[in-house]
């Protein structure tokens, strides 16, 4: 059966009987029209009533083209169902930074690439781009605290790049940069997970923080692989001011951030990860793929492909059209 992605278009067929009845008292008045008109001595030697069948024809390809005109505008999908490869028992956790220092330059000498923050977010729809489907994503946004943005993981890769990049430094009110509440977080996300045999856990942070004992107590627990992509320069970069400041992109040289890369190497080291810096991030994504297909098992599923038929059917309105439009030819009696 074929769904309509605008089915309230379809209450227009409730017109299809009122636009009949038209048609048939239009016709009736012509036909009266023309029997009078042909009564006349002089008319009636010379010509005589037109087809009736032609006249229903007219009528009947108007109210077609009419019905298929509203189907057309109602576009009707027929869904195709495929069989795809998937891959399944693996799920990865995404932790985010959106602390105020990812409003920074990710290159001060390359202004082009704008803040870190539109980096990850590029980041982020590459790696969901290139990880095959059936890889189930989770997602933990954070500052000064975390919030759970995917709390179960998900395989819907789209619908996680759309929460992605409605993503900015105000989505967290707290500020700071709690790597240590990030974590917890992450590794909730696969509590009630027992499914997924290969789990891993990718942070993307310039970790402009200090190691905290709360951040230690979690590495000697952590029980999966953190994968961290640095995001910036190690040297110090200007902060931009808040948005709603005087006057605007006002910097302030008293406020600097800057990538702490040991303590993104700690965390990736102490958990049996890799560290790699921004300019490495397709070697991340590459060993993702290698985790994936060691790991995850490959399986195929039915993939349903919706395929619009709505211009097959505005084609069919327009000859429909067409024949009701197509002048009809006199009908003159022959000499006698």
């Amino acid at each position: 059966m074929p769904a309509f992605a605008h089915p309230q278009v379809l209450w227009g067929l409730l017109l299809l009987f009122p636009l009949a009845c038209l048609l048939w008292r239009a016709s009736c008045r012509r036909r009266r029209l023309l029997r009078q008109w042909s009564a006349v001595p002089e008319v009636h030697c010379r010509s005589r009533l037109p087809s009736g069948w032609r006249e229903w024809q007219s009528g009947l390809s108007l109210l077609a083209g009419f019905v298929l005109a509203v189907l057309g505008f109602a576009s009707p999908m027929w869904h195709r169902v495929q069989w795809e490869p998937a891959w399944e028992r693996v799920a990865l956790g995404l932790l985010l930074d959106v602390s105020r220092s990812m409003d920074a330059p990710a290159l001060p000498h390359a202004p082009e690439l704008g803040s870190r923050l539109a980096v990850m977010k590029q980041a982020v729809q590459e790696l969901l781009a290139r990880l095959p489907p059936g890889v189930r994503i989770g997602v933990v946004a954070f500052a000064g605290v975390a919030v759970p943005l995917v709390p179960e993981p998900s395989a819907d890769h789209q619908a996680v790049l759309a929460k992605v990049r409605r993503l900015d430094t105000d989505f967290i009110a707290h500020p700071g940069t709690d790597l240590a509440a990030a974590l917890r977080e992450g590794l909730a996300l696969f509590v009630d997970d027992e499914a997924a045999a290969a789990k891993a856990l990718v942070l993307l942070s310039d970790g402009d923080a200090a190691p905290t004992p709360a951040l230690q107590a979690v590495l000697d627990t952590v029980s999966v692989p953190i994968f961290v992509l640095g995001l910036g320069t190690p040297q110090p970069v200007a902060l931009p001011a808040a948005s709603g400041s005087w006057p605007p992109r006002q910097r302030y040289a008293s406020v600097t951030t800057r990538l702490n890369e040991p303590l993104l190497r700690l965390v990736a080291a102490r958990s049996g990860g890799t560290y790699y810096p921004m300019r490495q991030q397709a070697h991340l994504t590459d060993v993702l793929r290698r985790l994936v297909a060691q790991q995850g098992m490959q399986v195929a599923k039915p993939v349903p492909r919706p395929r619009s038929v709505r211009h097959w059917l505005f084609l069919a309105a327009s000859a429909c059209l067409f024949a009701h439009l197509w002048p009809q030819r006199p009908r003159w009696r022959g000499p006698r």
